[in-house]
This record gives C-alpha cells, structure tokens and sequence, in this order.
C-alpha cells in the first residue's frame, strides 16, 4: 500500500493492468470507452432522459459498458477494482431500495413502517394478512433502483478503467464541447422558437407559448442550468492547465513576458476554452435559474479556492480569479436587473412554491422517518400532505436532499450522506498529496463541478434527472481515477488536441 492509499484509506486489489492498447482486452476497452461517450452524448440530447424509452436506452449502455469491463476481466485473467466508501454507500442505497420492495408479514411492516401499514389498511383490497412492501409505490421504487443501478455500474467502472491522462482527457473534454454545443443550441433555438424541441418534436399545451422554461433539449431550465454548471468549471480547468504549459519566466520584463505569451502555442487553445467558458456562464445566466446562478458562482468559487491551495497554481489562479470577475461583471451587466427581479421573488410571499413544498414534505418524511415512503414515491404521496396551491402536481420536492428523506428516511439520508462525505474528503485529501499539473487542475475542477450540482441541489432535482445524474457520476468517477489512477509521470505534455 503506497502513502496516497494509508492517507486516504482506498486500497486497490488484484493485479495492475493499464488500459488501451492492442491485445485481447482492446475490444472492451473500445466498447467501455465509446460506451461512456455515448452516454454523455445522449443522455442529455435526449431531452434530459425523462421519458421512459430514453431512461431504457440510457440503463441498457451503462449495463453494456459493465458487462464489457467484466469480460475484459475475465479475458485478460486480471481482476483489479478500488474498495472505496463511496461504492459501498452507493450499493446500500441500492439495498435500502431492495429492501423497500420487499414484501414482508403485517407484523413486520408496522413495527418497520407504521405509515405504510395504515395506508396499506385504509386503501388496498387485500386481506389483512397480505404481505407488503414498506413502498407506497412500488413499481415506482423499482424503475428508481434500476436508474441507481446504473449509475453504481458506470461510476465502478470509470473508478476502475481509467488510469491514463489521455483517456481522463477525452471525457472532460467531450463534456465541455458538447456543454458548449447544447448552449449554442439553446440559444438559437430561442431565437427560432415554433413551440417544438428541435424544431420537430412537440411540447404539450401550455408549454410552447412559455417557451422561457425550455432551454435546448431540456424542458425545465433548471435542469438545463445543472448541466451548464458542471461543464464551466471543467472548462476552466483546462484553461488552467493550459496555463502551467507556458513558461513563468522569472525576471524578464513584463514586456517580453506578453511577447512570449503571444507566441506560444498554448495561447489559442486558452482563448477558445475561455470562451467556451464564457458563453456557457453566459447563457446559463439567461435562463434566469437562481438555483443555477448560485451552483455556478459556488462551483466556480470552489475551483478558484482549491487552485489558490496549491503553490504551483496560485499565480496562475490570481490571474484566473481576475480573469473570471471582469467576465462575470461583463456578463452581469447585460442580464443583472433580470437577475435581481427573480432573486427577490424569494422574499415575497406566495410567488416561491418550493418553502411550502419543503415543509409539507418534512412533515411527509416525519411519517416515514426510518426508511422512508419508497424511492421514487414522492409524487404517489405527496398529495396526502400539500396544504398550498393545490391545483399544482408535484412530482419531486424541489430539493434532492429533502426528497431522500422523503424517500428513503434517516437510514436513506444518512447513506447518501456518507457518500457525498466519502467522495469529497478522500478525493481533496489525495489531490494535495498529487505533483501531476494535469492533476491538479482537472481534479479541482471535477470537484468544483460536483460542488455546484449540491449546492443547486438545495434548490432543485437535478439528481432525479437521468441526464444530470449520469454527468456528475461520470465526473466523480473520473475525478476519483485522476486522484487515485493517473500516475505522476502521466500528463507531463498536453494533449495536441484542445
């Protein structure tokens, strides 16, 4: 065990194996590989993965993209995985879901979930010793455990697969260029607007007249604003590492320094990320999503904080940090009055639903306080405890941290606590231990990003949308492999490629 694994814990067992190459395992790395990208690709094409064909393709390639790296296993002769907290909370939320949809004897389901069992009495038609499940849903519960096991499968993978720069690279870039993308694509779908996404596809009534809330191929732009948040800090990332490759040039005039700068070959590489970065943050400021803005300003936030930390990167950081207040006023200063207007919304009465959804739904969750109504019931019994605005449906608690409580109880928070504790304290912890400066950019942004999903998070469901919760696992996933795969030596040159 090195002194990276005693500091943080993660042991690594069986036999190293580097990815890639040709040999008998070449063909599942291609399928592992091309598997990843196509989830990233798709699932937020399809508008956001909401409707249950896209969540079926979307369960299908993660499930495929395992199955590949266990055959490459057995092919190869070679079994090598982390043991890592975050897995094993992620597998027992999985069984708390298990548990859920389990039928079990009356006696048992009341002294478990006396709420379940008094429901079950007052509304089923079945006899008195019927056994049932602790789920007021549980059908619902079911389809939420196959979506969480996909995203188990591909987060065990990406920790597992990928130990080289060059494979961490591809990824983290196709997240900024298809972010990019999507956000051209918003806009110029904003300005062509015909009342359908792609211009061919239909929104019901009601919908297409307020087309504010559809934001590219997403239909609410919240969600459309968590995927933004979590590209902007991976583009920043790499502008920052873009900077480590020019020289510091101690002692030459200022002067000669711009001259040197000017001429180096990292210099438009820099500009177009800058600018992916810009026109990302830009239109994410014009959905007007509050929980967006405030993801995107903690993300970025977190990135800088983590930067300045680290000797190497702190004057290149200073620079950044100047770099990203000038485009943050200059962005600002065309949309502020707007931004203002929607922030105060929050202190008048009656114009924000999410604090009376909040209350009611811990007053649901303090019915269901062990293991909760069911993963994914939240919409089922909900309307047994809204006390406003009663002609409105919803479907989750505008708050991910609520709706796990809701949903899964004390035992269910507490394991999803352990996961969000488990990844960002080890992954900090061995990114300070690291020397590599691809490392150290692309790490702090990949934790920078997954900072911004939970600060939105308080705000929104972005973790209910397959599309988003797909992203943040792959970068977490990734993020844990620069940590803890990428060797010190890899990633001394930058990729030819932005």
């Amino acid at each position: 065990m090195n002194n990276l694994e005693k500091r943080t814990g993660h042991k690594r067992s069986g036999v190293v194996d580097e990815a890639g190459g040709a040999g008998p395992g070449a063909i599942f790395n291609h399928v592992i590989e091309k598997g990843i990208s196509f989830l990233l690709i798709f699932t937020p094409l399809a508008f956001g993965t909401v409707q249950p064909w896209s969540v079926a393709v979307m369960e299908a390639a993660a499930f495929i993209v395992f199955g590949a790296w266990l055959i490459r296993m057995s092919v190869l002769k070679r079994a090598e995985f982390y043991i890592t907290p975050v897995l094993f909370f992620m597998l027992m939320l999985a069984v708390v879901a298990v548990i859920q949809i389990t039928p079990m004897p009356p006696g048992l389901l009341s002294v478990i979930s006396p709420s379940s069992a008094r429901i079950y009495s007052a509304f089923s038609n079945e006899g008195a010793s019927a056994w049932r499940a602790i789920s007021i849903a549980p059908q619902s519960t079911l389809d939420e455990l196959w979506k969480l096991l996909s995203y188990i499968a591909v987060f065990t993978v990406v920790i597992n697969h990928f130990k080289r720069r060059a494979q961490v690279f591809k990824v983290l870039r196709l997240v900024v260029w298809l972010g990019l993308g999507i956000a051209v694509f918003a806009v110029v779908q904003k300005m062509a607007w015909n009342g359908r996404i792609y211009w061919i596809y239909p929104v019901r009534e009601g919908l297409s007249s307020g087309s504010s809330y559809i934001w590219g191929p997403y239909i609410n732009r919240n969600h459309f604003a968590g995927y933004m948040e979590m590209a902007v800090p991976l583009a920043l990332g790499l502008f920052l590492y873009r900077i480590t490759e020019i020289k510091t040039l101690p002692g030459v005039p200022f002067r000669k320094k711009l001259i040197v700068y000017a001429n180096s070959k990292a210099l438009m590489p820099m500009a177009v990320l800058l600018a992916a970065a810009l026109v990302m943050s830009g239109v994410l400021f014009m959905t007007l999503s509050r929980g967006g803005t405030a993801g995107l300003v903690a993300g970025v936030a977190v990135f800088l904080a983590l930067s300045l930390k680290r000797r190497s990167l702190k004057n290149k950081a200073v620079i950044m940090a100047a770099i990203a207040v000038v485009l943050l006023l200059f962005v600002l200063s065309f949309s502020w009055s707007r931004l203002e207007e929607r922030f105060s919304e929050v202190s008048e009465e009656g114009r924000t639903a999410r604090f009376g959804v909040w209350a009611d739904s811990l007053n649901l969750a303090g019915d269901f306080p062990v293991l909760g109504a069911g993963l994914g019931a939240f919409e089922k019994v909900y309307p047994a405890y809204q006390t406003l605005h009663p002609i409105f449906i919803y479907i989750h608690a505008e708050n991910d941290f609520v709706e796990i409580l809701t949903d899964t109880g004390l035992v269910g928070a507490a394991t999803a606590g352990g996961v969000i504790l488990f990844f960002f304290y080890p992954v900090v912890q061995g990114w300070r231990a690291r020397r590599n400066s691809f490392v150290k950019c692309m790490a702090a942004a990949g934790t920078a990003s997954c900072g911004a999903l939970f600060v939105h998070s308080f705000t929104d469901f972005n973790m209910r949308i397959p599309a988003n919760a797909m992203l943040i696992t792959v970068i977490a996933g990734v993020t844990y492999a620069m940590v803890f795969n990428v060797s010190e030596r890899d990633g001394r040159h930058a990729a030819k490629k932005i």
